[in-house]
C-alpha cells in the first residue's frame, strides 16, 4: 500500500523505539471494549505478499487483508491463503481498492441503484460504478469464504486513476459506501491526509479513518481523522511489511 512508497525517502527507527507504547493487558481489554475493530499492533497484506506468505509473522493482534488486486474490479489471487493467516490473529478486517473507471469500464456504471444512466449523466454513472465496485469485491470475498470481518476499508490513493474533479470522486466513494451501509457492514477510509485532500478536496464524510503516516509515534496520530471521523488505526512502515497501530 501507500506507505511503502512514502517510506523510500526516510529511514524508520526499529520497533524498539515503540517499547513505551506496547500495550499491557489492561490496555488491551480497554481497546477491545471500544468501537474500534482492533487493538494492539497488526499488519495489512494483499497481492504484493502472495509470493512471500512464509514471511508473515506468526503472532500479531490483528490482520487486514486486501480483497482486490490493486484496483477496482480486480481480485487478490492469494486471498484464501492470506485470509487463513489473518484467522490466526485476534481480529480481521479487509480492504478494497477504489478508483475511477476508464473508457473500457463505462458499462460498469450504466446500471445500478442510482438508475439506468443516460449517456450525459456522469454523476449517475460514477455513483453506480462505485457501488458496483463494492458489490464486485464483496462477492469475491464471500466466494472465498471471507466472513466475520470486523471492518471494510476503501483504499483511496493516487496510484490508481481519479477524476480531476473532487466532486466526481466523492460520488464514486459515496456509491461504494452506500453498498456497505445497505449490507450493514462497517465501512471506513484508508488514505493519507494529503491524498485525501487532493482526491476529494478534504471530504468530511465522518467515516472511520485509517491513515498512512510516516511516524515514530503512531499512537500520537490517533484522534479525529482526515475524514472528520475517528481514526481507528494508523499505518506506518516497519522493515518490509506494513505495520499498523490500533487506536483506542
Amino acid at each position: 500500500m501507500l506507505i511503502k512508497h512514502l517510506a523510500r525517502i526516510i529511514i524508520i527507527m526499529p520497533l524498539l523505539m515503540f517499547t513505551t507504547q506496547v500495550l499491557n493487558i489492561k490496555d488491551r481489554v480497554l481497546f477491545a471494549q471500544t468501537l474500534t475493530p482492533h487493538y494492539g499492533f497488526g499488519h495489512d497484506i494483499s497481492w504484493p505478499q502472495c509470493n512471500e506468505l512464509h514471511k508473515l509473522p506468526k503472532k500479531v493482534d490483528f490482520g487486514i487483508v486486501g480483497i482486490t488486486g490493486g484496483s477496482a474490479y480486480t481480485q487478490n489471487p492469494c486471498l484464501e491463503e492470506e485470509y487463513k493467516w489473518a484467522q490466526t490473529t485476534e481480529s480481521i478486517s479487509v480492504y478494497m481498492n477504489l478508483n475511477i473507471g476508464g473508457d473500457d469500464d463505462r458499462e460498469k456504471g450504466l446500471h445500478g441503484p442510482y438508475g439506468n444512466c443516460k449517456d450525459a449523466d456522469l454523476n449517475c454513472q460514477v455513483s453506480n460504478y462505485g457501488y458496483n465496485a463494492a458489490l464486485d469485491a464483496y462477492a469475491y470475498a464471500r466466494s472465498k469464504k471471507v466472513i466475520n470481518e470486523k471492518m471494510w476499508w476503501l483504499d483511496i490513493e493516487d496510484l490508481n486513476p481519479w477524476s480531476d474533479d473532487p466532486m466526481v470522486n466523492r460520488k464514486i466513494i459515496d456509491g461504494a459506501v452506500r453498498f456497505f451501509k445497505e449490507k450493514g457492514v462497517p465501512i471506513g477510509i484508508y488514505s493519507t491526509p494529503i491524498l485525501w485532500h487532493d482526491i476529494t478536496a478534504d471530504y468530511k464524510n465522518n467515516l472511520p479513518a485509517w491513515p498512512a503516516i510516516i511516524t515514530e509515534s503512531p499512537a500520537q496520530e490517533c484522534g479525529t481523522g482526515f475524514t472528520g471521523g475517528k481514526t481507528y488505526a494508523v499505518q506506518y512502515y516497519q522493515i518490509d511489511l506494513d505495520k499498523n497501530f490500533a487506536c483506542g
